[in-house]
């Protein structure tokens, strides 16, 4: 089932926040022996549907050397928000990787919503469709992704009528069940044989 990381006990809820999707922590010794941990998926809370959403989307890789000064690495940020607040389209994205010569940069085709990393799908989830996310820090890079398209299904979840009006049926239904074992055990059966 679903575990919340705070209800972890506390070096392991510390260790789960930094894992990604189908890694494998290394043994961690605790009291009553050793622990290996594996995080199967990760879910994000409140947010309905993304379990399955599918987003298709285009980026812009702005490469940032490691030995680059922060002077550089800011003039880099400064161009990636310029360039991702004009975004309107995937087209727009084209555009600028083949204008600004990012050679890096291009389709990424639809994906899932949950094998992103946890930074990226939040801030994919939080921009509409043919907008582009702020830059995000990416290895040695800053990305910018433009949201082509974004299918998130509905949850469904019931509201609090319908959960009323279940909760009431399981009762009759109860009642019901218990109406007729009842009716069956104060019953007299009076068989007659065949002559």
């Amino acid at each position: 089932g679903w575990i919340i990381a705070d209800d972890l006990e506390p070096p392991f809820n510390r260790l789960v926040t930094q894992m990604q999707p189908g890694q494998i922590s290394a043994p961690m010794q605790t009291p009553d022996g050793y622990r290996i941990v594996v995080l199967v998926e990760r879910r994000l809370v409140g947010v309905t549907g993304t379990a399955d959403a599918t987003v298709t989307l285009h980026q812009l890789v702005f490469p940032v050397g490691s030995k680059a000064s922060a002077a550089q690495r800011k003039a880099i940020q400064d161009k990636a928000s310029q360039l991702a607040d004009r975004m309107r389209s995937c087209a727009d994205a084209e555009t600028v990787a083949r204008d600004e010569n990012l050679p890096l940069s291009g389709s990424l085709g639809q994906l899932k919503l949950a094998d992103l990393p946890t930074s990226v799908q939040q801030a994919v989830l939080q921009t509409e469709t043919g907008r582009a996310t702020p830059p995000l820090q990416v290895g040695q890079a800053l990305a910018v992704m433009t949201v082509c398209s974004k299918t998130i299904p509905d949850s469904r979840l019931p509201d609090a009528a319908n959960i009323r009006d279940q909760l009431r049926m399981r009762k009759v239904e109860r009642l019901a069940q218990q109406y007729t074992r009842d009716l069956r055990q104060g019953a007299y059966i009076n068989v007659r044989g065949m002559e």
